[in-house]
């Protein structure tokens, strides 16, 4: 009699990885599962800071600024998320630790926002901290050169963004 496992293991597993028409506006890359052999993609462009950092829009020193801010935006809780992480349940953290931080975060956001002043204030909040593209913003809504002006607004408040963070 045959071992089941060693048939199991000689057979080929046939790994989907999507059409053409997927790869062409992101970029994927390949990422080992937790089986062997087997291999996932991940879009590493789903964030529209790292969109553009890849594209060469922005600076490393910028998407540096914006990931910064983007952290403290998540920390402090101002974005809409779907469901919500029982803290407690990690090991580590305390409940009153996580508020304290909450708490620090949205300080931090608040003197930022402030630093940056009105409106490119509204930019950093609309790409960094909801990942929406800058194109999208209200600012730029009757322009007639949308993804443009966005763009320029983004990297002026990503520039004050450096200053705030001395970077």
């Amino acid at each position: 009699m045959k071992n089941p496992v060693t048939k199991m293991n000689s057979k080929k597993i046939k790994v989907d990885l999507g059409t053409p028409e997927k790869h062409q506006h992101n970029i994927y890359e390949k990422r080992e599962t937790r089986k062997a052999g087997i291999v996932g993609l991940r879009n590493s462009t789903i964030d529209p800071l790292e969109t553009y950092k890849k594209r060469k829009i922005i600076s490393d020193l910028q998407f540096q600024a914006g990931s910064q801010f983007a952290f403290d935006f998540r920390l402090a809780k101002l974005n809409s998320f779907y469901s919500s992480v029982d803290m407690n349940k990690i090991s580590g953290y305390t409940e009153l630790s996580i508020q304290e931080k909450s708490y620090l975060a949205k300080t931090r956001i608040r003197e930022c926002l402030i630093f940056i002043g009105s409106p490119l204030c509204g930019v950093l909040e609309h790409v960094c901290g909801h990942q929406e593209n800058a194109g999208t913003w209200e600012g730029v809504k009757y322009s007639k050169r949308q993804k443009q002006d966005g763009i320029v607004a983004l990297k002026l408040a990503l520039a004050g963004l450096i200053s705030f963070y001395k970077l």
